[in-house]
């Protein structure tokens, strides 16, 4: 879950959208061969507080550095200004 905080100047309706993206493939190589297609889900917005709500893959492939999913956060007024916030979350190779 993230909790994005976003105002508008003059007081108005805000919408809030999410996309997220892998630095790698769904079936990368050495990730165990347990594909799950895809690694993240679609991101929603809670209609009762805003947050973002999604789930992503702890899975990376064994023999790169690590997976990174990139999920960028939009704000957008009713008169379609906007602005973008981006949240980097890294699966690390190692564990230690």
């Amino acid at each position: 879950m993230i909790a994005p905080n976003a105002f508008d100047n003059s007081a108005g309706a805000i919408t809030l959208g999410a996309t997220v993206t892998s630095s790698e493939p769904i079936e990368a190589p050495g990730n165990g061969d347990v594909y799950t297609n895809p690694d993240f889900t679609e991101p929603t917005v809670s209609i009762v507080n805003g947050d973002i709500i999604l789930q992503l893959r702890a899975g990376r492939a064994g023999n790169g550095p690590g997976r990174t999913y990139t999920v960028t956060i939009a704000a957008t007024d009713e008169f379609g200004n906007s602005a973008t916030a981006v949240d980097l979350f890294r699966v690390q190779h190692d564990q230690g």
